[in-house]
């Protein structure tokens, strides 16, 4: 009998030792921050006359995230400063995957953005918004320019 206590005290040391290690490793694994935004500045006349975007990924709070999406899109070197002085947070999200989409030909007015739980969700979703205001004889050449996800998304 005392050879079964012997075992079950054994185990139990090996479990109070293992819980604490696989409780750091989950937790190693995920971000300390996954907090994301995107942000998107339109041109007065729309996204014809200019057109920004900005992220801020993997940031420790969701306000930190805004002000680094904001921050990002206006200082995007692609665009105006008409379009960069409208930036403003259109989403947040948290272990989610981020997609803009435009017409690259200027001043056309395709541009869609778009999240979801896996990058090709995300970008389909960008796709068919920019897809939806490009016009049909500009909708197929709407093509995804920027792709993120954050946390654990992939």
């Amino acid at each position: 009998m005392n050879s079964n206590r012997l075992v079950g005290r054994r185990m139990s040391d090996i479990a109070s030792i293992a819980a604490p290690l696989l409780v750091a490793a989950i937790s190693l694994s995920t971000p300390a921050g996954a907090e994301s935004a995107m942000a998107v500045g339109i041109a007065r006349g729309g996204v014809a006359k200019g057109y920004a975007t900005g992220f801020g990924l993997n940031q420790p709070t969701v306000n930190a995230a805004r002000s680094s999406a904001v921050e990002g899109c206006r200082k995007m070197k692609n665009s105006n400063a008409d379009a960069r002085g409208h930036c403003e947070v259109v989403v947040t999200f948290h272990n989610k995957c981020v997609a803009s989409a435009i017409d690259p030909k200027m001043g056309t007015p395709g541009a869609g953005w778009g999240i979801g739980d896996t990058q090709k969700a995300a970008d389909g979703h960008a796709l068919s918004r920019c897809r939806a205001v490009a016009g049909t004889d500009r909708e197929d050449f709407c093509e995804v320019t920027d792709r993120y996800c954050d946390g654990n998304a992939k």
